[in-house]
């Protein structure tokens, strides 16, 4: 298995706790890279269809049977077939949070796939997968490619209401020849009646222009629901307030001033984070922060740090609490 440049992101981030139940024990990245967590440890498989250097979101049910998978482009059922209606999605490959994948509130069937472009070229999107169709491995219905917003980052990531009945999906805009939206957070509603096209628009934080790289980088909710960083590829990496009654984005904060910063993780009690930093033929490091200091940036800890060698790229909490690094081009996490 070689996993390249890669981002687990998973369902169940976007739940008050981490993993409640099973919904993130199987995880596919890569090519062709696997892992189980249903024996509460990291088993090797390697049945996966998925291919991607990027993005790529994994579902299961709450006793950890897999359901489905996708990289933003295309969408595999738990045997590992296209679902029928499953490809032409508008993620793509190597955006960084490509897509998610979100139940539909009241529904035991309905799964709302949202995708984000790569280099901020596209929309926010989403399709529905039906699981009752196509007997009972799913399908990809009428719903297909419901544009919400264009111009934004290659950010996506969501989080449960303070109500407890539906969700928050966030992303970030970008300033281009066509739109003047860097300087904006995006968060749309998703509850029984659907998803709302019309967003919480929070101006807060670093403008991100439409400079290719810029618009890289994770953005990432803490297992409370209360905080939110965004590493901005070529900027800084801030942390934010997040209202989850309201979806609004508030109080900045410096995290670190590098400008090459990626991945992004929380500790299991959001007071500390873990950036990976550096880019291909650059120092590549994982650094610790501290969240709870008043000057964040002077509290780094370099835990990690390689010259020259395998880059450093998404960073993800596991089912088993452990935080997972993925090397671009190796075979090991």
């Amino acid at each position: 298995m070689d996993f390249q440049r890669v981002f687990l992101f998973l369902l169940l981030f976007i739940s008050e706790v981490c993993f409640p139940q099973g919904e993130a024990n199987f995880w596919y990245f890569g090519q062709n890279a696997g892992l189980n967590f249903n024996s509460g440890s990291p088993v090797v498989i390697n049945d996966g269809a998925l291919v991607t250097e990027e993005g790529c979101s994994v579902i299961s049910n709450p006793f950890g049977e897999l359901l489905f998978y996708t990289d933003g482009r295309t969408i595999y059922d738990r045997n590992h077939q296209i679902m029928p209606n499953g490809t032409g999605l508008l993620g793509h490959l190597s955006s960084t949070q490509s897509y998610i994948i979100i139940p539909k509130p009241g529904s035991s069937s309905i799964y709302y796939v949202f995708t984000v472009p790569y280099f901020g070229t596209g929309s926010l999107s989403y399709s529905e997968v039906d699981l009752d169709m196509n007997g009972g491995f799913g399908d990809v219905n009428e719903v297909k490619n419901v544009i919400l917003g264009g111009n934004i980052c290659e950010k996506l990531t969501a989080v449960r209401n303070a109500q407890g009945n539906g969700f928050w999906i966030i992303t970030h805009g970008v300033t281009g020849l066509t739109s003047d939206t860097g300087d904006s957070f995006f968060s749309y509603s998703i509850t029984a009646e659907g998803v709302n096209p019309n967003p919480v628009v929070s101006k807060v934080g670093v403008e991100v222009e439409g400079l290719l790289y810029r618009t890289m980088g994770y953005l990432k909710v803490s297992p409370s629901g209360k905080k939110i960083i965004a590493a901005n590829f070529g900027l800084v990496t801030e942390s934010f307030d997040f209202n989850r009654q309201t979806g609004k984005l508030t109080n900045p904060k410096i995290i670190s001033y590098n400008h090459s910063s990626y991945g992004v993780e929380f500790s299991l009690s959001g007071d500390v984070v873990y950036l990976t930093t550096g880019q291909a033929g650059d120092r590549d490091e994982l650094h610790q922060y501290d969240l709870t200091a008043n000057d964040i940036p002077s509290t780094k800890k370099i835990l990690y740090s390689d010259v020259g060698g395998v880059e450093m790229a998404a960073l993800q909490m596991a089912p088993d609490f452990k935080i997972y690094v993925a090397m671009t081009g190796t075979n090991f996490l």
